[in-house]
């Protein structure tokens, strides 16, 4: 396996729970990074996968099913939502409404379930999006304003225009950013 092929070409096709431990070793020769687990790897390959695009049937199915198990870790549940978002399946709507529905999770992360919520058509998700942006704490305000913004959700519009006329905003730029982008006006 050539490692630097593996890379530059962007297409993992091996998603067998090998796939890591085959690149862990390369990258052991090549050098000191090391793959923390089998499960970051194959995320990391799905991750790159979906950002290249192009993806067949079968690639869409892996990665989904990837990003699916990602959600019960901590450290890569905020990137899988946002490969769900991506994929823009609704298999997501119901793991995304129960990591919505919990009180002791980061608000990132429920903002990011909001999103592909929202994104499905789901009134709970464009609710909790309008009133994170419009709310005074957080920091992930500006994530639920790119997410409004993206969406061009009309509904959206009244609360990405307080926000962006607010000059005591502290994400002020975000939202005029995102009331631009949904064509506010």
């Amino acid at each position: 396996m050539d490692i630097k092929l593996l890379v530059l070409s962007g297409r993992f096709a091996d998603f067998g729970s090998d796939f890591a431990s085959l690149l862990e070793e390369q990258l052991a020769e090549h050098g000191s990074v090391k793959v923390r687990q089998a499960k970051f790897g194959r995320f990391s390959a799905a991750r790159g996968l979906l950002d290249i695009g192009g993806l067949s049937d079968e690639e869409r199915e892996n990665c989904l099913s990837i990003f699916l198990e990602a959600l019960g870790f901590d450290d890569m549940r905020y990137m899988a939502l946002g490969g769900l978002y991506e994929l823009n399946d609704g298999r997501a709507l119901e793991p995304a409404r129960g990591i919505l529905g919990k009180f002791f999770i980061s608000g990132f992360d429920r903002v990011a379930a909001a999103g592909i919520l929202a994104r499905q058509g789901e009134r709970s998700g464009v609710e909790f999006l309008i009133e994170k942006a419009g709310g005074r704490k957080g920091l992930e305000r500006g994530l639920a304003l790119e997410l409004l913004g993206e969406l061009k959700l009309p509904e959206a519009e009244s609360a990405l225009l307080a926000a962006a006329n607010d000059r005591k905003n502290d994400f002020r730029g975000a939202a005029l950013k995102a009331a631009g982008r949904a064509g506010c006006g």
